[in-house]
């Protein structure tokens, strides 16, 4: 009996075919990048669809402002922190669909340019390390994808499995205006709610995804780069001077990807940081402040916050990757052998070398890199001491 054999994307033979970025599809589950469809049919349908989505999603993100803003006017603030902690993932996803349609054109003119580097990548040599970060490029995919489908359905089963259990009829976030008094409007609600649930969550996710492949891509093409560098010997051949002209392309093509990432990106990321801070604050304040915490907020509570600051670090993490390999690839180009290559090769090789003197700084009027991520975290402690303080103000002031 022949031995089954599952064969793994980055192990197909023709190292093109590896990766054919998939998030494409997922994104045009709601219609998001309706023109990049494959027929007129679809195009048609998804661009209707978005409209109809995006319609759905800026009315379910306005019920949640117009909740807490009724909240807050009738009761404390410290009271209602919760409904601020429970909006703050959909306010995040609203913010990340309007930037997938906004950007649609760099990200994918990203993706383009990287297919191209892919394609001209022929050497056997070289094999190993393309194949290597194309792995880490599925699994960064697969990733995000599970466990933020695993997060989606869980917000979206929670009110059915209280209901199935427990006999009590919940909502899956507070929007307004508030209507469960009975199964009908519970139903309407939970359809209403459910529905903007798996728009906002699947954005909320699948943006990131597009960030971490896209940079997970550029640091395989930032690999081969280096090995090219390190291996090409400047004797004033004409092979030699192929290679590097070689290099020189690939390193522009490398420099016009970071600055469509950047551009798409800056926004997204500079409101994760916002979001982070603000968030991350108010779940701590929740969880040693307030009292007659259930397990369901318990586990809402340690949920989000895990998920916001993974997602921050790698945010921070990528950003501060990339920026940091492409400034080592002038001491990459010095520390080859040059020194037999023509006056015309060393001016090329001198004009490589002072590229990257300009660095690829993530995050547009911040700086995106690992200090950041701390940063935020030392922000967040900042406001949790500022809430606490205003708490044990009231309380001494009752």
């Amino acid at each position: 009996m022949a031995k089954s054999y599952i064969q793994w994307p980055w192990e197909k033979e023709n190292i093109t075919e590896i990766w054919k970025w998939p998030i494409i599809f997922w994104l045009n589950i709601y219609g998001w990048w309706a023109e990049e469809a494959s027929s007129t049919f679809w195009r048609k349908w998804l661009s209707r669809l978005r409209v109809i989505c995006f319609i759905n999603a800026s009315a379910c993100f306005w019920s949640m402002i117009f909740a807490i803003i009724v909240k807050f006017s009738q009761g404390d603030i410290m009271v209602n922190l919760f409904s601020v902690f429970g909006a703050g993932p959909g306010v995040v996803g609203t913010f990340k669909i309007v930037q997938c349609i906004r950007h649609r054109k760099p990200l994918k003119k990203a993706m383009d340019l990287l297919d191209v580097m892919m394609s001209e990548i022929d050497e056997p040599e070289l094999e190993p390390i393309v194949r290597n970060g194309m792995k880490r490029c599925w699994i960064a995919f697969f990733l995000c994808l599970f466990f933020g489908s695993c997060i989606s359905l869980h917000w979206l089963s929670r009110p059915l499995i209280i209901l199935l259990f427990y006999g009590e009829r919940t909502r899956i976030i507070d929007t307004w205006p508030v209507l469960d008094d009975d199964w009908f409007q519970w139903s309407i609600t939970f359809l209403f709610q459910g529905t903007n649930v798996c728009l906002c969550g699947h954005t909320f996710y699948i943006f990131d995804n597009v960030y971490f492949c896209i940079s997970e891509s550029l640091l395989c093409q930032l690999r081969v780069l280096k090995y090219r560098l390190t291996h090409l010997k400047l004797d004033g051949s004409v092979g030699s001077d192929a290679a590097l002209e070689i290099c020189i392309k690939q390193h522009t093509q490398i420099l016009k990807v970071c600055d469509k990432l950047k551009f798409a990106s800056e926004g997204v990321i500079i409101f994760q940081c916002i979001n982070t801070a603000i968030m991350l604050c108010t779940g701590i304040f929740i969880l040693t402040l307030m009292e007659h915490i259930n397990f369901n907020v318990l586990l809402n509570l340690g949920e989000i916050t895990l998920v916001i600051i993974i997602i921050l670090y790698f945010y921070c993490w990528y950003s501060n990757e990339i920026t940091f390999q492409c400034s080592e690839l002038a001491t990459y180009a010095y520390m080859m052998d040059w020194t037999d290559g023509t006056f015309d090769q060393k001016k090329k090789l001198l004009n490589l070398m002072t590229m990257p003197m300009h660095p690829v700084i993530f995050g547009g009027i911040v700086e995106i890199n690992l200090n950041t991520f701390i940063n935020v975290m030392k922000t967040a402690f900042s406001y949790y001491n500022f809430l606490a303080a205003a708490d044990a103000g009231g309380d001494h002031a009752k």
